[in-house]
């Protein structure tokens, strides 16, 4: 896991398989860009990555009908829905062909089984969570039970060879997530089918709310050892304070989360939700900014000063990779000054 490094360096990729990075999707046949997937796992890795992120499908870019979005799950093409009863014969081997070009440049795989950012706004109606023909409505909820653990079950059985990390969702911000934990993932848990150690909670840490630390409830109302192990997120990291407050140079969450957490906690800091950073190359159409590949490196640096117990997760908003290696090269550099080497994937992966 994570190259057997001291943290794990992550590469946010979340959807390969979109029809705006590596994939096209005619509504019968998906093709994966793998020359151009290989070369972009190469760079990263090459530069210290050890680990990429992965949602399991795309409802972000600019569909027209149902037809052009690839699921897991067979289109009911009567009614228009997701049929969670039936599983799409040419998802997994798409997605384990992704898994095999990751690992291939020895970068674990960061799975998340499921995203609350998708049952928002316009997205939601090209997520089979929320457009099915069994009239589920999110996954949290008790009447999905039966479809949630098949998911989970064919996730297991079809990645079982791949080094995996297993997130139980991305910002898994909603009341009836800790339940679900409790009833669906548990079990899964007691049966040593998830470790903690490659297990992310799914809720971030949040000034607002207590789902992260439900989720730790949930494992210990169970009668699970070693809940302490599984990976917890802190998003918007990077960012400057409004007003700036010296006391928190990279936003108010990281450093609430950084006196919150136990010296046993894990953490993964990540510029997830960070719009407003100081990079002049990471930013997408609408003019939001990551934080700068220097910002990442003094960050980190205070990340580890703190807490060693971190691991971090850098996510592009902007195309430009130059940009990007550029800030896990940063990363690896203030890994150096920590520990004294660079992570094991620096300078081993120079082309695809």
């Amino acid at each position: 896991m994570f190259s057997n490094d001291k943290c794990g360096i992550g590469w946010g990729r979340f959807v390969p398989m979109s029809p705006v990075n590596f994939g096209s999707f005619d509504g019968v046949k998906f093709t994966l860009d793998e020359t151009g997937l290989g070369k972009e796992f190469h760079a990263v890795s090459n530069a210290g990555a050890n680990f990429v992120r992965v949602f399991p499908a795309d409802v972000w870019a600019n569909y027209r009908s149902k037809k052009e979005v690839f699921q897991p799950y067979v289109l009911d093409i009567s009614r228009n829905k997701w049929d969670l009863s039936a599983f799409n014969s040419q998802y997994f081997p798409i997605m384990r062909r992704i898994f095999e070009l990751a690992n291939g440049v020895n970068m674990s795989v960061m799975f998340d089984l499921f995203d609350n950012c998708q049952f928002h706004g316009t997205y939601k109606k090209w997520s089979p969570w929320c457009n099915n023909a069994q009239g589920i409505l999110r996954p949290e909820a008790k009447a999905a039970d039966k479809y949630t653990k098949a998911w989970i079950t064919k996730c297991l059985a079809e990645f079982k060879s791949f080094d995996v990390v297993w997130s139980l969702g991305n910002e898994m911000v909603y009341s009836g997530f800790p339940d679900f934990v409790a009833r669906v993932v548990c079990p899964f848990i007691r049966a040593k089918r998830f470790a903690f150690k490659r297990l992310v909670v799914g809720a971030d840490f949040s000034l607002t709310n207590s789902y992260q630390s439900d989720v730790l409830d949930a494992f210990i109302n169970a009668g699970l050892p070693g809940y302490m192990a599984a990976i917890r997120p802190i998003h918007s990291c990077g960012g400057p304070c409004d007003p700036p407050d010296a006391k928190r140079p990279y936003g108010p969450i990281l450093a609430k989360a950084l006196d919150t957490f136990k010296s046993a906690c894990v953490a993964l800091v990540s510029d997830d939700a960070v719009y407003n950073g100081d990079s002049k190359c990471d930013v997408d159409a609408r003019k939001r900014y990551r934080p700068s590949a220097a910002t990442w490196g003094k960050m980190v640096t205070y990340t580890l000063a703190r807490h060693p117990n971190s691991h971090f997760e850098h996510i592009p908003h902007g195309p430009d990779l130059n940009c990007h290696v550029e800030t896990f090269k940063s990363i690896s550099g203030a890994y150096y000054k920590k520990w004294g080497n660079r992570p094991k994937n620096w300078g081993k992966y120079p082309s695809a």
